[in-house]
């Protein structure tokens, strides 16, 4: 997560350099305030992570017992609640997902 967060500073940091003469809004570090993963009923290969996050992009990191870990594309962020499915998934496995969420937004508010 360390990683996460030194890149969206980063990125705050490149993005003030190039706004000249544009007051800079407040930023809001990267975060969630609620998640939940469900079966898809769609696909019964598949799962969906739902969350409300602050940042600009995330994804899901996941492993079976015994297998390598596999991570989903990042996708960017809206206001409200975002969705990732998770596709691929063994039959009959247990797995261990992590959502990471990289960068900052401005506060809209």
């Amino acid at each position: 997560m360390r990683v996460g967060t030194a890149v969206g500073v980063a990125l705050v940091v490149i993005t003030g350099a190039c706004s000249a003469g544009h007051p800079q809004q407040p930023v809001i570090s990267p975060g969630l305030a609620s998640a939940r993963i469900t079966a898809n009923s769609n696909n019964v290969l598949s799962a969906l992570v739902s969350f409300d996050g602050e940042g600009d992009s995330a994804r899901v990191v996941y492993a079976g017992k015994n297998q390598p870990p596999d991570s989903t594309p990042y996708i960017r962020l809206h206001p409200g609640t975002d969705t990732i499915a998770i596709l691929g998934l063994s039959p009959a496995t247990t797995y261990r997902s992590v959502l990471q969420v990289s960068g900052h937004r401005p506060n809209r508010a």
